[in-house]
């Protein structure tokens, strides 16, 4: 623990002298206004859940360049980047570990992006620079968006543009070879606000075959034809190539050290845009809603460690309609929802080699088409008591249709004796409901409380029903995932500027979905439970100095079944941030911010039978200052250049503990003008 307590002390020493508020001095007070727990707009206050915001403020002035980054430490949630250049990142909710990614719901502008397979969503899609705010509310979020919301929804909004016309560049570099080039703009036109954003970042990379290459382009329409009607257009354009650096044994790290890779050739490249259209109409005490949206990604994986090659193009289209009538019945106002859920996503891939000889590289040895076809309808109802009491309550079915088809192709290939030549043809469907019930207390203006009870569902992803070396290909016997949370916490104000939320938290499952390294298959567990604590606090000392403190306390363990005790792989006991702004002079502002995150088992180590991976703590320092029109900022990364590692494995063959080395120190600045 001393590197904990040089942590708090540097963080002391550089921000010292603490300034404090003056009785003439005012002090930030909040009124946050959220979205996504109950997909209208909503005071916080009266959300019967545990959420938590980023605004725009603490995304200009946060520490890192992904969103990712801005999500590390805050409560209930853990970051892992198993490549160490921001671009392979799980954002695990609540303790789902290994699977985190599909345990996890992306959403952009209300838009899932999570993918049917594994891959889980791509948290490098948007760049901070098109980022308005970003939502995170803990807990199981299937009522409102259906599959993929175990552990909770991350909403990220971008910015809508608007006002006077607005142009800005922006050039930095850093450590490991980093470099990156931004253009944006906003404003507004009469009926129309726009924003835009074009960026293009490189690195180098830290560990061999860790470098990245990515291009960013999009752009946001907001159009007012009228009082009470708003029609939006959104797009975004993703490009990049990266190295896969993998896994290093322990006997690998003895003999080359941290920054080795197993495989110097293992490569990626990702083509990924979307574009939405929606529009809002407000008719008296209704108001109508509907999106549509189409996404196209498409991945090459250049997999030599396993002679494999494959290309796959997934197609996802989405209709979103919905509306909301406030209503006055039995003495209660009434906020009423719903509507419907459609998405149809299409993967074809093209294997382009297998394990096995690799004379034919380069060839297409098997064709597979794979559909995922989900229709959801929810509906929800919130009954205000005099703005005391509110209780809300919601319900969802959702069904989900799965085809599968896979036809080898002739070739030499079909001389190996690792060659399958099974033909696949065949559909499954699978259905299932999720409800919730909450309270919230408005006790008073500065505190309140609330309870909340729910149950949901995952639908194994397609990875996990299908596989073309399995016997047989489609496992028909894996169940559905479902959970069953309850919930409480408050919120109080006890301070000008101080604000601080707890919430407690259990969660059991049933049939958790993963995947089992003796039998090579996906299976369910027997049962699973997650407690926990989660404590997030902000206190806005004086206009110059704040700070915030967040902390997570968890328990996740087997209950039942041959590891029935064990803890679940890759599950921190704790974690903790601690983040202190200061602004000493007029545009000057540090930031300094410490991540605590506990140990946890290793991947594969369902039995508990090796050490658990180490504990961490790293340190991460930023300046900023502005002139005028000039905005010049600095930091460095991992101050203490601790070695530490976000995530790890128990390697096959032989049993042996692997890990994902995280970069050690790295130094950043550079520089953006307005105009």
């Amino acid at each position: 623990m001393k590197n904990f307590y040089a942590s708090l002390i540097f963080i002391g020493l550089v921000l010292s002298p603490v300034p404090t508020a003056t009785a003439g001095e005012e002090i930030l007070e909040m009124e946050e206004i959220v979205v996504t727990p109950l997909r209208a707009e909503t005071d916080l206050r009266e959300v019967p859940a545990s959420v938590t915001v980023i605004d725009r403020e603490e995304i200009e002035r946060g520490v890192g360049s992904t969103p990712a980054d801005l999500l590390r430490g805050r409560p209930g949630v853990v970051v892992r980047d198993s490549s160490g250049n921001g671009n392979n990142v799980t954002v695990d909710l609540r303790g789902f570990g290994e699977f985190a990614a599909v345990n996890t719901l992306l959403l952009i502008d209300g838009r899932r992006t999570n993918a049917p397979d594994l891959s889980g969503a791509d948290f490098s899609q948007v760049p901070l620079e098109r980022i308005e705010r970003i939502e995170i509310i803990r807990g199981g979020g299937s009522v409102l968006y259906g599959d993929n919301a175990a552990g909770g929804v991350i909403n990220i909004i971008t910015r809508p543009g608007g006002g006077e016309p607005r142009w800005w560049a922006e050039a930095n570099g850093g450590s490991f070879g980093e470099r990156r080039l931004a253009l944006g703009g906003e404003g507004g036109l009469g009926e129309f606000d726009y924003s835009a954003q074009l960026s293009n970042r490189a690195l180098d990379g830290w560990r061999e075959n860790s470098d990245l290459w990515e291009l960013d382009g999009g752009g946001r329409i907001d159009f007012q034809p009228a009082e009470y009607v708003n029609l939006k257009w959104d797009g975004h354009y993703h490009r990049a190539r990266y190295g896969l650096p993998g896994a290093l044994r322990e006997s690998d790290l003895a003999i080359h050290g941290r920054q080795y890779s197993r495989y110097p050739d293992d490569r990626m490249k990702v083509e990924d845009w979307y574009q939405v259209l929606g529009g809002r109409a407000e008719l008296g005490p209704a108001a109508l809603r509907l999106d549509l949206s189409f996404r196209r990604r498409d991945t090459e994986s250049d997999l030599k460690s396993s002679y494999y090659q494959d290309r796959r193009d997934l197609e996802t289209y989405g209709l979103n309609p919905g509306a909301e009538v406030d209503l006055d019945l039995a003495g209660l106002d009434h906020s009423l929802s719903g509507g419907v859920d459609i998405y149809s996503a299409d993967s074809d891939q093209d294997s382009r080699s297998f394990y096995g000889w690799n004379y034919y590289e380069g060839a297409t040895v098997r064709k597979t088409g794979i559909g995922k076809d989900t229709f959801g309808i929810y509906l929800q109802d919130r009954a205000n008591w005099e703005d005391r009491l509110i209780l809300t309550a919601g319900w969802r079915k959702e069904w989900a249709r799965y085809d599968f088809s896979s036809h080898p192709r002739p070739g030499p290939w079909e001389a190996d004796p690792f060659w399958r030549p099974a033909v696949i043809d065949d559909s499954l469907d699978v259905s299932r409901e999720a409800g919730r019930a909450g309270l919230t207390v408005l006790a008073a203006e500065d505190f309140s409380c609330f309870i909340n009870a729910s149950r949901g569902f995952r639908f194994p992803s397609t990875d996990e029903y299908y596989s073309i070396w399995a016997v047989p290909p489609i496992n028909r016997d894996l169940q559905p995932q479902t959970w069953y949370n309850w919930e409480m916490g408050f919120d109080l104000r006890p301070l000008p500027g101080l604000f601080w939320s707890v919430s407690i938290f259990q969660m059991d499952l049933r049939n958790e979905l993963y995947y089992d390294p003796l039998t090579y298959s996906n299976r369910n567990y027997d049962r699973t439970r997650r407690r926990g604590l989660e404590s997030g606090l902000r206190w806005y000392l004086s206009p110059e100095l704040s700070m915030g403190i967040d902390c997570t306390f968890l328990s996740a363990y087997f209950r039942g079944g041959e590891y029935d005790g064990n803890r679940v792989p890759m599950v921190p006991s704790g974690t903790a941030r601690l983040e202190i702004n200061w602004s000493p002079l007029s545009g000057l502002e540090a930031v300094a911010a410490g991540n605590y995150v506990g140990p946890q088992r290793f991947i594969n180590d369902q039995a508990n039978s090796f050490p658990s991976l180490d504990d961490y703590i790293t340190v991460d320092l930023k300046l900023f200052y502005r002139i005028k029109d000039l905005r010049l900022f600095a930091g460095v990364d991992n101050v203490f250049d601790r070695e530490y590692s976000e995530l790890g494995a128990i390697a096959s063959f032989p049993e042996e503990r692997a890990y994902y080395p995280a970069p050690g120190r790295s130094f950043f600045g550079g520089a953006e003008v307005s105009f």
